[in-house]
């Protein structure tokens, strides 16, 4: 096991910074390496960055090309935030990356994403591949990511209400923030948004003269009614082209899955990405606890037959929103629907819950064991009552899935464990009989 360097909120991932003075100061120190890694694609957003460079990825895998990868958090192992040419880093190359940090930061007060952006930066700048793909910690003007002075591509997600105490308490300044990685001359790819933070984007692409790709004018997706669940990509030179559904799942995935290939037609000026590509590319892409199916370990042996057990990172509104939309999706009416709710403190339960009123049969709360900030599960329980729920209260993610299945007395029933993408390493845990 790496041990991991102290630098402050260990393995929280908030960059609060007021600057990038810090991190290019330690970059500068390391030899600039950020400036020596493969072409840049920077990802920013609230909502489907992590899918939408997993689509990515695996879209440019099937063209053959090599694929640095940062992006956070981390499920169970800290690795899985930096992948090197492919493969995610080994434990020996990691520790011998932070020790490089840490001998070159010295006294320095670096936040840990500040840190650990370093280290990727760091790790990507040994070995060769063909592009990097960067995903934005927090925000985007002052995230430690924003080092990069010239990606070749910037795309901008869904951007919604999250992390207000940092980026601002509306849509245009969270946007705005969002915006800081837009380079001058450098195209940006804008997926669905709501119409302030659009307007926002859009006027800011202007100023710094960055052609753009919007999602609803330059490109759009849609899923056919066709029973082979095919959809279309319509593109701006008025070509659609036919492709089988995502590989991942949740009506959600659809826009991230098409904003990775309208990203893809954007790098086809300059990459060899074919149709074949884009198809093998949406139908295969890996992004794990993104409405997925709990398939196999000691949680699914405890599963009667007619109760299906989904994990989702869903933490904000926008996520809550578009969770509800796929628990609607798959499920039939007989079908009981369980929450099982546990997350970091201090974000807005009321709002997150209220997209289960009508559709959730309870609501289990939960403190996250593998999330240091994790909320009290006895504060969601009275927010969860406050509202009307039936809620109930368990230790963890096994006992919260018995309490599930107790209740549903040998009716169908969907469970979904939500609220935190750190809420997967507490299922993999107990997946896997570590609790």
């Amino acid at each position: 096991m790496v041990t991991m360097p102290h630098w402050p909120i260990p393995r929280y991932d908030k960059n609060i910074n007021l600057g990038l003075d810090r991190i290019k100061e330690l970059l500068n120190k390391l030899g600039n390496p950020h400036l020596k890694i493969p072409p840049v694609i920077h990802v920013a957003g609230t909502n489907g960055k992590g899918s939408t460079i997993a689509f990515l990825t695996s879209i440019l895998q099937s063209a053959g090309y090599k694929i640095h990868r940062y992006t956070s958090p981390h499920l169970v192992r800290f690795n899985e935030r930096i992948i090197i040419s492919d493969t995610e880093i080994t434990d020996n190359e990691l520790y011998a990356i932070i020790e490089e940090v840490r001998y070159a930061a010295k006294d320095m007060d670096l936040t840990f994403f500040e840190g650990t952006t370093a280290a990727a930066f760091l790790a990507f700048s040994k070995k060769s591949a063909d592009i990097s793909l960067i995903e934005v910690g927090l925000g985007g003007r002052l995230d430690a990511t924003n080092v990069i002075k010239n990606p070749i591509l910037s795309i901008i997600t869904p951007v919604s209400m999250d992390h207000m105490d940092y980026l601002g308490n509306n849509l245009s300044s969270i946007a705005s923030e969002k915006a800081g990685i837009i380079k001058q001359k450098t195209p940006c790819v804008i997926s669905w948004q709501y119409k302030e933070s659009q307007e926002i984007l859009l006027k800011i692409c202007k100023k710094m003269n960055a052609e753009t790709f919007v999602f609803g004018e330059h490109w759009n997706i849609e899923k056919t009614n066709q029973k082979d669940n095919s959809f279309l990509i319509f593109q701006n030179e008025n070509k659609n082209i036919k492709l089988p559904k995502p590989s991942l799942r949740g009506v959600y995935q659809i826009l991230n899955a098409g904003t990775a290939i309208a990203a893809s037609v954007v790098l086809q000026r300059s990459y060899d990405i074919t149709n074949h590509d884009l198809a093998r590319g949406i139908s295969s892409a890996i992004w794990p606890a993104r409405f997925e199916k709990i398939n196999k370990g000691l949680l699914f042996d405890i599963l009667p037959s007619n109760i299906s057990f989904f994990m989702d990172g869903a933490h904000n509104i926008a996520g809550a929103e578009m969770l509800a939309a796929s628990i609607k999706e798959i499920s039939s009416k007989n079908d009981l629907i369980y929450i099982i709710n546990g997350r970091t403190e201090k974000r807005d339960i009321e709002s997150f819950l209220q997209y289960f009123k009508g559709l959730a049969e309870m609501i289990i709360a939960i403190p996250i064991e593998s999330e240091p900030l994790s909320e009290k599960a006895k504060n969601i329980h009275q927010t969860a009552q406050n509202m009307g729920f039936r809620a109930d209260i368990a230790n963890n993610i096994k006992d919260a899935v018995m309490k599930c299945i107790l209740d549903a007395r040998s009716r169908a029933a969907i469970i979904i464990a939500c609220g935190s993408l750190y809420i997967a390493g507490d299922i993999a845990k107990a997946n896997s009989n570590t609790l």
